[in-house]
């Protein structure tokens, strides 16, 4: 009376194979995919020379001014003396003040066109990662399709004061015709050396409340 149940079991254990090796196939994939993402997230430039983000159509720089958290980033007439006009790119896909090391960044994590730029402290937020593009425009890692640009009220020649925002990249920009509100180039002439005692990444609360306190001044 036993033999007419052989095939069922054998279907049954069938089937417990064919889950198992459902689920196996799952964690591969599930691992392939994590590993992609990383990739993707680490795909950013290699850690670059300290430079100067002079904006195209001004012939300003980017300024980190008073380098506090929250501090919106303006555009200033480019001054090699001005700490607070250099910027490292540690290979991360951040943008760091050279003045306080804190990052170029989305204010509020929003990706509303004519959100403003600021610098916070790095967390490691998509809102502070940015790619450059051409090597002439900078886009946000956080609002997709959005470019470094100025403020949309102020036209290509803005004043001193003039805030960053993120906007959508032009499409038709090109290095043969450029929307030079979104372009950037980078400046190394006579950039002053890095710290020799750099935090690690993400430590920029530390060595600004270093500066606070007069421990270490520029």
């Amino acid at each position: 009376m036993r033999f007419p149940f052989r095939p069922l079991w054998r279907l049954v254990i069938a089937a417990i194979a064919c889950v198992l090796g459902l689920a196996s196939a799952v964690v591969a994939v599930v691992d392939t995919s994590s590993g992609s993402a990383q990739a993707d997230a680490n795909a950013f430039q290699r850690p670059g020379p300290r430079t100067m983000l002079m904006q195209e159509s001004s012939g300003k720089c980017a300024d980190a001014t008073a380098g506090t958290d929250g501090t919106r980033v303006t555009l200033r007439a480019c001054d090699p003396g001005a700490l607070s006009q250099w910027w490292d790119e540690p290979g991360d896909g951040t943008i760091r003040s050279a003045k306080t090391e804190l990052c170029l960044d989305v204010a509020g994590a929003r990706t509303a066109p004519g959100t403003r730029v600021q610098t916070a402290w790095c967390t490691h937020n998509p809102a502070q990662r940015w790619s450059f593009e051409d090597s002439f425009r900078m886009s946000s890692r956080l609002a997709s399709g959005q470019c470094l640009d100025i403020a949309t009220q102020f036209g290509e020649k803005p004043a001193d004061g003039t805030e960053l925002s993120i906007w959508w990249c032009d499409p038709t920009s090109t290095r043969a015709r450029i929307n030079t509100k979104q372009a950037w180039s980078r400046r190394t002439e006579g950039a002053p050396a890095a710290r020799t005692e750099a935090q690690p990444h993400g430590d920029s609360r530390v060595e600004s409340q270093q500066q606070a306190t007069g421990e270490r001044g520029d």
